[in-house]
């Protein structure tokens, strides 16, 4: 990977995928690229489901009803479209942290973890010629969802990482200056 690649990536919108997704071989790269995410004490924090086909519905129907949930004067055409976000992409992968008590590693850090190895695989989708995005939002926080992915009450929903081919090339994104966020510490 060339620093020219990292530095000129940019997220390709679930919206700007193709209906192909990846290959059995290349899901084996992506996913396995999540390994390598840092790991204070080797906990493997990260937990993946592969949602394709149908369960991207039913996925759909989950977000529909962490709506009605959160906002029960929610339209009917508010509630399809969110029924209809999974179905933007081919291929979804959630991340989730499973947090575990550590002496040495706080939850903050197994989350963390669990927010690197989904980039390490958008990285690896991108590498491989694919589109891919980290989506968020409030239905990650929905317990409904939560319960749909057998999350305990310490884990964490770090995202979904939709992947595709994008239908076009992506135009580079402007940056924000980097002096803008970064300065020297020389001590308190």
């Amino acid at each position: 990977m060339s620093i020219e690649f990292v530095l000129g990536r940019s997220s390709v919108h679930a919206r700007e995928h193709t209906d192909e997704e990846p290959d059995a071989e290349d899901l084996q790269t992506i996913l396995s690229a999540a390994m390598t995410a840092p790991d204070h004490g080797g906990l493997k924090p990260w937990r993946m489901h592969v949602i394709r086909g149908d369960a991207r519905r039913k996925l759909g129907r989950l977000f529909a009803e962490a709506l009605q949930a959160r906002k029960p004067s929610a339209s009917a055409e508010d509630l399809r479209i969110c029924a209809d976000k999974p179905l933007r992409g081919s291929l979804i992968v959630a991340v989730s942290a499973k947090v575990v008590e550590h002496p040495k590693v706080p939850a903050q850090e197994q989350v963390i973890a669990a927010g690197c190895a989904a980039m390490a695989m958008v990285y690896a989708a991108e590498a491989l010629g694919y589109g891919a995005v980290i989506l968020s939002g409030p239905n990650m926080y929905a317990p409904g969802v939560r319960e749909a992915f057998g999350l305990a009450s310490a884990d964490r929903m770090v995202g979904f990482v939709y992947i595709g081919r994008p239908k076009r090339e992506q135009p580079r994104k402007r940056r924000a200056a980097v002096d803008d966020f970064v300065s020297e510490w020389k001590g308190a």
